[in-house]
């Protein structure tokens, strides 16, 4: 499945934004606070709806399929979650597959290893009858991820997926979703990992794409001086690699 957005404006924060996601692509979205880079995502997973330009699962208008078709199309995982509710761990990763279930249906025998194979892969099975609420940021995190995995969507869309992880967790997300079998679209704040870990990256700017292409072709002194306002080394090599989880 290609996600592809056309010239997407949304209010006064995005203006006329043009991105694709081929199948199998891990892309990463990067700019300073304030760029744009969360209200496009809510864009594409229908929180907030576009005043012009569409979004396309294929040639399939995202507004024009219901909302548990999109489910089974989209995986989301936000920066954060709503607390007014109390639910252990497992039951937030379980509403992963609540778009593959009918109104009255129950889990299954596949069901219930897909979320525990999920919460194994996050480190979060020991956890897994702990209340959410009560988990460090990173723990909720891993949890939400976890959640996204037993969704089993056809494209992943992830908001700082690394927030609040720390470094060993950071790259074994990067290193789970970094995988041909996964399509990906992320926002990510550290530029080593997009680096090192994203097929294409999408550079935003006060709400447009400002450049786009290979991190290694993109990602110059001349780049993250005009966008960041930083006056950086570039050499060759990152502080962390995909072979840094031990």
């Amino acid at each position: 499945m290609k996600l592809q957005v056309k010239n997407l404006s949304w209010g006064k924060i995005l203006s006329g934004v043009n991105l694709f996601v081929n199948k199998g692509e891990l892309v990463g979205i990067v700019g300073p606070n304030g760029s744009g880079k969360s209200s496009l995502l809510r864009c594409i997973y229908r929180m907030n709806k576009p005043s012009t330009g569409e979004i396309l699962l294929d040639d399939l208008d995202v507004w024009a399929i219901n909302v548990k078709d999109v489910s089974k199309k989209l995986a989301v995982v936000p920066q954060s979650m709503p607390s007014e509710f109390e639910f252990t761990v497992r039951e937030i990763v379980s509403m992963g597959r609540y778009p593959h279930k009918g109104l009255i249906e129950s889990f299954n025998d596949r069901d219930n290893e897909l979320i525990s194979q999920a919460l194994t892969q996050v480190g979060m099975l020991e956890l897994a009858d702990r209340n959410f609420m009560s988990l460090s940021g990173g723990e909720k995190q891993r949890a939400l991820i976890a959640r996204a995995f037993v969704q089993e969507a056809e494209i992943l869309i992830l908001d700082e997926p690394g927030n609040h992880l720390d470094i060993y967790y950071q790259l074994e997300i990067m290193n789970m979703i970094s995988n041909p079998d996964i399509t990906c679209l992320t926002v990510m704040h550290d530029l080593n990992l997009a680096s090192n870990y994203c097929d294409r990256l999408y550079v935003m700017k006060d709400g447009e794409i400002y450049a786009t292409g290979k991190p290694a072709e993109i990602l110059t002194q001349k780049l993250i001086r005009e966008v960041y306002q930083v006056n950086a080394a570039i050499r060759p090599g990152i502080f962390f690699s995909k072979l840094g989880c031990c």
